[in-house]
């Protein structure tokens, strides 16, 4: 899932806005950028920290790649999507230190965050692969029916409640699974009130029966669409996309009991 940033940042995040990654950090310091219609920029997001973004939006969407270079190894969290920019990126991290990468940790098992390992595992051989147990479950089974029933009984609530968790935490970046470093807690705030209000109006609404299009139409996120958009179209489809349709579908799915893969 991505969502689209405020307009203030430019750029946007991800479902992973639901699994995001707190660090401390100073100044980004953008570098280096690849050439190419998957090119990403290289920035320094704290002494010894770097990451690999995204440089535009593109229809096949890759993960953030950030490494973490300790004093004897490189932490890497997550791979990417595409093998060659995956490639590339293991030359830029050698290019920025003789240290080898000995342990690369995956946020989720969709394939944006971990496609890039094999070409990890081929630069640094030994490389250890660290993910939960059910993200390497669902790696290895690569099975969309898995991803259901009981494995997808959560409230969408649930899902704010590690932002709400970040919100708390005293930290000068977030570092999210897609789009930029933020520098407030902002953009967390919003998403987190978004899932919390689709929460609140679909459990007050749904009656037995109810289409997922019943339930749609009777769920207000006007101005919370706005506050994403700030007016820009391709913005607030987005918004739409994700919030008005994946959101509320899933949610649904909770409220009637009829549960689906991810991506029905």
């Amino acid at each position: 899932m991505r969502l689209p940033q405020p307009a203030r940042t430019g750029l946007r995040a991800s479902r992973s806005a639901l699994v995001a990654t707190a660090l401390l950090a100073t100044a980004a310091t953008p570098s280096v950028r690849a050439p190419g219609p998957f090119d990403y920029d290289t920035v320094e997001i704290a002494p010894n920290v770097y990451g690999f973004f995204e440089k535009r939006l593109n229809p096949i969407v890759s993960s953030n790649i950030i490494a973490l270079i300790g004093t004897d190894a490189v932490l890497l969290f997550d791979t990417g999507h595409h093998p060659s920019i995956t490639r590339q990126i293991a030359g830029d991290l050698r290019r920025l230190t003789d240290k080898p990468v000995r342990y690369v940790v995956i946020s989720h098992w969709h394939d944006d965050h971990w496609a890039g390992n094999a070409e990890i595992a081929r630069a640094y051989p030994g490389v250890q692969i660290i993910a939960h147990t059910f993200t390497a479950k669902m790696i290895e089974s690569r099975r969309r029916d898995s991803f259901r029933g009981e494995a997808c009984r959560k409230d969408l609530v649930d899902s704010s409640r590690p932002l709400r968790n970040i919100e708390r935490m005293d930290v000068a970046r977030i570092v999210p699974g897609h789009g930029p470093v933020m520098r407030d807690n902002q953009y967390l705030r919003d998403v987190a009130e978004t899932l919390e209000s689709i929460s609140r109006q679909a459990k007050a609404a749904y009656r037995p029966g109810m289409t997922a299009d019943q339930l749609r139409a009777a769920i207000d996120l006007a101005a919370l669409g706005e506050r994403f958009s700030h007016g820009d179209a391709f913005l607030r489809a987005n918004f739409d996309a994700q919030m008005k349709g994946s959101a509320i579908d899933r949610i649904w799915q909770e409220l009637s009991g009829e549960w689906k893969p991810e991506g029905d």
